[in-house]
């Protein structure tokens, strides 16, 4: 055989024997050449790679990457759910303190006995369980922070009538508040009118953070409805007083959970040398309105409705109020003075014809326990609410 053949037989000989030992020997440190083989590293067609290795099938080793799985110094895990990747950890970062709307980004918590939140990606403090922040200053620059440890000094605070509303943020560790919830009186316009709001006191069951909305009555000055309520009062008659109320987590008036009703509007009738007698605040229902000695005037809310008034006759139902509002004669051309029903959870109807109007209702939820109404039980003039934390 010639010198070129041979030469030729033996070149594909070793060809085929590299291609052997490239198609068995995967699998060896640094590559898909055996130790000693002249590449630092390779692919292999199939199996799985080992150190520095890229498998083509299967799961990877430390470094190289396979279907399913990372080694060290891979990316991180994959996070269901909504949740973020943040230094290894999957974390929700619209609820995490530490990563709050980004990571890392720790809420900070240097007020007194407070520890940090987040709520929607927004940082915030709440009071440490035991303490309490009683003057409800944890939104205001100057904080004093949850001032009050709650196993030694009772924490309370009293909400006067300001005209608007007002608010307190249940504590962190508190279960429940005691409540006394007073209606305004009626607009009054004699000495002896004793039209006083409702009284309710009771204890209400709450959650850490809850938002207690609140809105203190009004007792008006002329023909005005009081604040929160307050029917209109016509020509030389008075207003009803508003009601005050706690609404829970929200403002509308199907989230008030305790209700103390207004006192319907009162006054005297010069031309009869007669006192006009407004109702008073419940309690589960309002007193009538009427003029002395005894002449019907607007009948009180009740826990179902408001009632009729006098306008001329006896019984109108448009004199009545409705849900959180007293009733009105205004403009409806009842003659002599007119008087305004009180605001309650059901208002109390409004009167003409010199007549008072009746007092609005109370209410509490079934949520709260303890429960004490007293119609009329309010003091004199505005209403007023103080919540005392348990």
């Amino acid at each position: 055989m010639s010198a070129p053949r041979l030469w030729l037989r033996a070149s594909l000989a070793l060809l085929s024997s590299i291609a052997v030992a490239c198609a068995e020997g995967v699998g060896i440190e640094g590559g898909g050449f055996a130790e000693g083989g002249n590449e630092p590293s390779g692919n292999s067609s199939q199996g799985a790679a080992n150190e520095g290795g890229n498998a083509s099938q299967g799961a990877s080793d430390e470094g190289g990457a396979g279907e399913g799985g990372f080694g060290e110094g891979g990316a991180g895990p994959a996070c269901d759910g909504g949740l973020t990747d943040c230094d290894g950890d999957c974390v929700d970062l619209e609820t995490n303190p530490a990563h709050c709307g980004s990571c890392p980004n720790d809420c900070p918590a240097t007020l007194a006995n407070t520890v940090a939140t987040c709520e929607t990606a927004t940082c915030g403090v709440a009071c440490t369980a035991g303490f309490a922040d009683c003057n409800n200053d944890l939104g205001l620059a100057d904080s004093n922070g949850c001032e009050v440890d709650t196993a030694v000094d009772t924490c309370s605070v009293t909400f006067v009538y300001t005209g608007a509303m007002q608010s307190f943020t249940v504590p962190g560790g508190t279960n429940a508040i005691q409540f006394s919830v007073a209606g305004a009186q009626g607009g009054s316009s004699f000495v002896s009118n004793t039209n006083y709001g409702g009284l309710v006191s009771g204890t209400l069951s709450v959650s850490p953070g809850n938002v207690l909305n609140i809105y203190v009555g009004g007792q008006p000055v002329g023909t005005t409805g009081g604040f929160n309520g307050g029917g209109l009062g016509e020509t030389a008659g008075t207003g009803g007083g508003g009601a005050s109320d706690i609404r829970l987590n929200g403002t509308a008036l199907t989230d008030r959970v305790v209700v103390g009703g207004g006192g319907g509007g009162g006054g005297f009738w010069a031309t009869e040398s007669a006192e006009v007698v407004g109702g008073q605040g419940g309690g589960l229902a309002g007193t009538a309105g009427l003029r002395v000695p005894n002449n019907p005037g607007g009948q009180g809310g009740t826990q179902t409705g408001s009632g009729t008034g006098t306008c001329i006759d006896l019984d109108v139902s448009s004199m009545a109020g409705g849900v959180g509002f007293g009733g009105s004669p205004a403009g409806q051309g009842c003659g002599c003075d007119g008087y305004g029903g009180g605001g309650g959870y059901w208002g109390g109807a409004g009167s003409g014809n010199c007549r008072g109007g009746g007092g609005g209702s109370g209410f509490t939820a079934a949520s709260a326990s303890g429960v004490v109404h007293t119609v009329g039980g309010a003091p004199p003039g505005n209403g007023s609410i103080t919540i005392t934390v348990l």
